[in-house]
């Protein structure tokens, strides 16, 4: 398979990913995380995300210097990459605490502000790549 195609099969499945993180992370704001499925199902979406996140940046540098090349790219993904690293410490933080605690904490509030974002940086990225989609 060839990376041009890798790329679509990433780039496409990130799209419904990215739908389920905002859903998910729209209903924990408004719930304040009281939802035990929609943790769990914004977890897993998480993971799936971050995964999708990576391939999708391998795709397009080598790993050993993934936030240099980042770094050199335009405003929108400097802060895009900002947002992401934010939102996944804040993450890896939020989900333990909600384990021990089943409830809505402050790092977990916070995870939603970076995550929300994030996610405002992830559709100015989709809607600047949008030609990439057409094809």
């Amino acid at each position: 398979m060839n990376k041009k195609l890798k790329m679509k099969i990433c780039d496409w499945a990130l799209l419904p990913v990215s739908a389920a993180m905002l859903v998910s992370g729209i209903e924990l704001e408004i719930t304040e995380g009281s939802s035990a499925a929609w943790v769990w199902g914004h977890i897993f979406s998480g993971i799936l995300f971050t995964a999708l996140i990576v391939w999708h940046i391998a795709l397009h540098y080598k790993s050993h210097d993934w936030l240099r090349r980042l770094w050199k790219r335009p405003a929108v993904i400097k802060w895009l990459t900002i947002s992401g690293i934010l939102t996944l410490a804040t993450g890896f933080w939020a989900v333990p605490e909600w384990i021990i605690a089943a409830a809505h904490t402050h790092i977990g509030a916070l995870h939603g502000k970076f995550g929300f974002i994030m996610m405002l940086f992830v559709i100015i990225h989709i809607r600047d790549k949008i030609k990439f989609y057409r094809n």
